[in-house]
């Protein structure tokens, strides 16, 4: 489900700016700078959490590793058959929420980067428009 969301969202198309009239092109620079900030907080989001499940895998894992070994060195072999799944279960929650962390915290970046262009655009369509002796908004 996430990795639908995901690309749905990497892939919306950019807001064009083909000469509309400058009234038109700030209004578009203004929803493009208010799209481009709410997915830099989102990914931003969804980057605590997953580095948060990190932690938390992490944690679990060393838990489990330590059981693992104190159930084999107490020979109870039930024991440690329990821990080494819930040790080898840990790794994977791990390398999964790094993945995420890795994929989300390089949209945020992306994210970031077309919100500072489009905070760019929203501010030179406002210089122009201002220019011009229009009044802009923003």
């Amino acid at each position: 489900m996430h990795t639908k969301i995901l690309a749905a969202i990497l892939f919306l198309p950019a807001t064009a700016f083909a000469d509309p009239p400058i009234r038109d092109g700030v209004d578009g620079a203004i929803a493009s700078e208010h799209e481009s900030s709410n997915r830099v907080r989102y990914y931003a989001q969804e980057t605590t959490i997953a580095e948060r499940d990190i932690v938390t895998a992490t944690i679990k894992r060393d838990v489990a590793r330590n059981r693992w070994n104190a159930a084999v060195r107490d020979d109870h072999p039930a024991a440690a058959g329990k821990w080494a799944i819930r040790y080898h279960d840990a790794i994977r929650d791990e390398a999964k929420a790094q993945e995420r962390a890795t994929q989300f915290s390089h949209a945020r970046d992306v994210a970031r980067a077309d919100f500072r262009a489009s905070a760019e655009q929203n501010r030179r369509l406002t210089r122009q428009a201002r220019a011009r002796g229009g009044r802009a908004r923003g």
